[in-house]
């Protein structure tokens, strides 16, 4: 009997190990995505909110509770250029002007103002997770009309490391996993770490100037991922 009962025990484990897995995807997936991006934004603005208030407490920008402000102001000059330029396939200006009035209809404030009347007091620190809050939209919204941009870079990147592999395979070169995981990390750096100091940082540049080195220095280990990728697959 307890052999019997052995063998039925392993006989239900194998049925077990055989089902497939579980499916995932579908509806559940796209909620899932969803709920992710929604939680990143919001602690991303937690973050730059935070960051403000520590710089601003310890002295390390100019003009104290009102660089907020400012910052904000420079930010809508880049707008207002870069629109008649026409220096991007997506508009910046176009992008933020639809979440900004969104935003405004929906608490029912008067951004111009805020942004045209120097705060003093307490009532900077209130306002000053306010304009914290629009800078980080106008930066989010360089990201997207930089998508363009993006892509044709890592399309051209790709295409060079892959004429590389290529050469590598023929000649007999041969793998390398450090190359492999360095490789990653030359991609991963900018996307992650440098962009997201562009994102939460209480500065005052023209996005151009991070976004450029981000997009060249992320296409340089598309390339190298691309050529030091295992010839064998």
């Amino acid at each position: 009997m307890a052999q019997e009962k052995r063998v039925n025990n392993q006989q239900g484990g194998s049925g077990d190990r055989d089902k497939p897995p579980r499916y995932t995807g579908g509806v559940g997936a796209i909620l899932r995505l969803a709920f992710e991006v929604v939680y990143i934004s919001f602690m991303l603005l937690i973050i730059a909110i935070v960051v403000e208030y520590a710089m601003v407490f310890f002295g390390f920008v100019d003009n104290g509770t009102d660089h907020s402000r400012l910052v904000l102001m420079n930010y809508f000059e880049f707008l207002t250029e870069d629109k008649g330029a026409n220096h991007y396939l997506i508009d910046p200006l176009s992008v933020t002007s639809y979440v900004m009035n969104n935003i405004t209809q929906l608490f029912g404030t008067n951004l111009s103002e805020l942004m045209l009347t120097p705060q003093t007091g307490i009532k900077a620190w209130l306002y000053m997770p306010v304009f914290v809050i629009f800078t980080t939209i106008i930066k989010m919204s360089y990201v997207v009309s930089t998508l363009p941009l993006f892509g044709v870079v890592w399309l051209c990147m790709i295409a060079d490391g892959y004429v590389l592999r290529k050469e590598r395979i023929y000649t007999g070169g041969r793998d390398s996993g450090l190359n492999w995981s360095i490789s990653m990390h030359m991609i991963g750096v900018p996307l992650v770490g440098c962009l997201l100091i562009y994102l939460i940082a209480p500065t005052d540049n023209h996005p151009t100037l991070w976004l450029v080195p981000i997009v060249l220095l992320s296409g340089i280990g598309f390339r190298a991922a691309t050529a030091t990728f295992n010839k064998f697959n």
